[in-house]
């Protein structure tokens, strides 16, 4: 932590270890984000509805 942050130079990119590491890991994070499965409900069909009463009081049947 005193110590001065060891630098790589590539071409025109000047980047510190340490900084590599978290952009390293936060491509890594982001990338398994978009790899593992999204949970979802079941698909689950819409029970009909129910039966109308008629005038007698009861479900009229098909």
């Amino acid at each position: 932590m005193n110590a001065p942050a060891t630098y790589l130079h590539w071409g025109f990119v000047l980047i510190s270890v340490p900084n590599l590491l978290l952009l390293i890991g936060m491509i890594v994070v982001f990338a398994l984000a978009l790899l593992a499965p999204f949970p979802h409900g079941d698909v689950v069909d819409e029970a009909p509805p129910p039966a109308a009463p008629d005038a007698r009081g009861e479900a009229r049947r098909g």
